[in-house]
């Protein structure tokens, strides 16, 4: 089964990863799955304390995750004290510039 839900992300970081999807073969809504994936599930979270973001312009989405991918985004947001959104943009944004990096270090992008 699968979970609808919405997420609002950082205008600019929407639109980075929609350009990076595209350079990649990959939606939006795949990229973000993977950085679920990434970054939530094998708790690369050292720098989660530190993180913050500019809410002055978002961008609503709806996407579905699987209820695998709920339950830990629903855990992680329990044990981290955050909601699931925040999340989201965390490992979003993680995903971006580790992906973003290795295409400029192939000159690609």
């Amino acid at each position: 089964m699968t979970q609808k839900i919405t997420i609002r992300l950082p205008k600019n970081l929407s639109d980075d990863l929609s350009l990076l999807g595209k350079e990649l073969g990959m939606s939006k809504s795949d990229m973000i799955k993977t950085s679920i994936l990434k970054y939530l599930v094998t708790n690369d979270m050292e720098d989660f304390k530190d993180f913050s973001i500019d809410k002055k312009e978002t961008f609503r989405s709806t996407m579905n995750v699987s209820d695998s991918l709920y339950k830990i985004l629903e855990k992680q947001a329990k044990e981290y004290e955050t909601t699931i959104n925040f999340l989201i943009i965390f490992s979003a944004k993680k995903t971006f510039d580790y992906y973003s990096e290795i295409l400029k270090n192939i000159n690609i992008h």
